[in-house]
């Protein structure tokens, strides 16, 4: 037994694993994970575009692709679903054994999508249909058109996967979503089930910015704490939406909670505890995401006890008290989609290109890079050079915004977009290189043309 195994049996959090890749199908890695306690696997377009693109393991099956003459598109959503069928089967037992409760693989509709709300529900139907596995979850943003999305698509029968969740006015919506789409059933529930996906780490990237530019003790002293108590009251509040009258008509017809979701949970401040985003998230009812690095360091080190809810006054006191020094959380979470246009890579600058910023407002570039070892870190902002574009220009006479760094061991994984006017947020998109018009070559695709067309706007 390990520690992810006490985390369910004990605590009733289901741990599962935030990655994916063709080789640890194929080794048994991934059957590895499960039989270490893993109960569920998240993927993502920025983690197929890794696997896609530092593996050779996709090498046969893209060449079939390419000689057919598969859009670049349809190759990539062919590597996909070869990847998510592998991995529900290696998960059908948990999902089994658990009867539903787990086991489940969540597939992302194409980002491109997140403002159409007719597109992702066709695009979530497609997906459900061709995959076809009472373990599947499709992962639907939580953007205002995909409330709409959420509401239909439950209503159809299809278990979703809300991602991207960072405030607690879009949770409460995408609560009543899920419960309205059960309500439009007739019948059994209990072959539905949903997550919603909370991310946490990124809070605290975005505030503690912020806070130390304030530099106030105040400030200083809730640095590292937003994140959490910001999943602590969402935790509280599915805990209130999931019970009384409305609540107990759709259990008597076997509805399922839908359970909230831990994601984007690796510390990306060195100083925190590489465990702190799970050991500080644990309680019944709930799902944490990890990666795969985090699994570990949780499996050799990390604490088991009920956290979630041993103090939710303490955790409004620090959303208050951030509010008090300054920093308005609503804008940090606002979820910006697809507005700012395309990201490319100029490998021989070294920088990233912004292209086609909208007209009034005005915009900070930042960069998350990897070095050349390929860990993910926080890069100060003093190791670049950044590009703040005036308000009022239009989509095609504004500057670019660029992003370089000098130092030959670091290369761009993501670009953060600050909005500092108007509706004010950030915006994160992964970075892809540049992609020709020409046929790709399988090498070109595996560079990044795939994600190309299917790159993710994400905040």
């Amino acid at each position: 037994m390990t520690r992810l195994h006490d985390l369910f049996d004990q605590q009733q959090q289901s741990p599962w694993l935030d990655n994916l890749r063709r080789d640890w199908i194929t080794s048994g890695e991934l059957a590895n994970w499960v039989g270490q306690g893993v109960r569920g696997l998240t993927s993502n377009p920025t983690i197929f575009q890794n696997a896609i693109g530092t593996s050779d393991a996709y090498d046969e099956e893209l060449a079939t692709f390419v000689q057919a003459g598969d859009s670049v598109e349809d190759a990539y959503w062919g590597l996909v679903k070869t990847d998510i069928r592998g991995a529900l089967g290696v998960l059908a037992g948990v999902h089994a054994e658990s009867n539903g409760e787990d086991g489940y693989v969540s597939v992302e509709v194409a980002p491109a999508l997140a403002h159409d709300a007719e597109g992702t529900i066709a695009a979530a139907r497609e997906l459900d249909g061709d995959i076809a596995a009472p373990n599947l979850y499709i992962k639907i943003p939580g953007t205002k058109a995909g409330l709409g999305a959420i509401q239909q698509v439950t209503s159809e029968g299809i278990s979703v996967n809300v991602t991207l969740l960072f405030s607690l006015e879009r949770y409460a919506a995408v609560i009543e979503a899920y419960l309205s789409g059960l309500e439009a059933i007739e019948g059994d529930l209990s072959n539905i089930s949903s997550v919603a996906s909370f991310f946490i780490s990124r809070v605290d990237a975005a505030v503690d910015k912020q806070l130390d530019e304030i530099g106030t003790p105040e400030a200083a002293a809730l640095r590292g704490k937003v994140a959490v108590a910001n999943g602590v009251l969402a935790y509280d509040m599915a805990m209130k939406q999931f019970s009384g009258p409305r609540w107990d008509a759709l259990a008597a017809r076997g509805a399922r909670v839908q359970r909230p979701l831990w994601a984007s949970t690796s510390t990306k401040d060195p100083s925190f505890p590489d465990t702190k985003y799970v050991d500080e998230l644990i309680g019944p009812d709930s799902v944490n995401t990890l990666p795969d690095a985090t699994l570990a360091a949780f499996l050799e080190r990390g604490t088991v006890a009920r956290t979630i809810d041993t103090d939710v006054a303490a955790a409004q006191a620090v959303l208050d008290g951030l509010a008090q020094v300054g920093v308005d959380l609503a804008a940090i979470a606002a979820t910006r989609w697809g507005t700012l246009g395309p990201i490319v890579v100029r490998n021989v600058e070294n920088s990233i290109v912004i292209d086609s910023l909208a007209a009034g407002s005005e915009y900070t570039a930042y960069a998350v890079a990897m070095d050349d070892a390929g860990t993910l870190g926080v890069v100060s902002s003093a190791e670049f050079t950044t590009l703040a574009v005036p308000k009022g220009q239009d989509d095609t006479t504004a500057p670019k915004a660029i992003v370089t760094t000098n130092s030959p061991s670091v290369s761009f994984t993501d670009a953060i977009v600050r909005v500092t006017s108007d509706e004010p947020g950030f915006a994160h998109y992964s970075v892809v290189p540049e992609t020709s018009p020409a046929a790709p070559s399988p090498d070109a695709i595996k560079a990044g043309g795939i994600a190309g067309s299917v790159k993710e706007g994400r905040s």
